[in-house]
């Protein structure tokens, strides 16, 4: 079976950098902060606010599928 017989969407990342607020609502997930199967949020995982929030959402639901290489 091919990934795209499986999936809706296929997403490789935002292709860029969005600018990061030390104070910000949200936390920017990426490949560094996910650990065997997880989403974990670290001391270091960088913050964006609500306006880069939603510039770069993404949903998720319980069929979605993150990896990185």
């Amino acid at each position: 079976m091919q990934l795209g017989e499986i999936i809706s969407i296929l997403g490789d990342g935002i292709h860029g950098t969005p600018s990061y607020d030390e104070i910000g609502e949200f936390f920017f997930i990426n490949g560094n902060n996910l650990y065997d199967g997880r989403i974990e949020i670290k001391e270091n995982t960088k913050r964006v606010s609500t306006n880069e929030y939603q510039k770069y959402k993404k949903e998720l639901n319980d069929r979605t599928v993150l990896a990185f290489y």
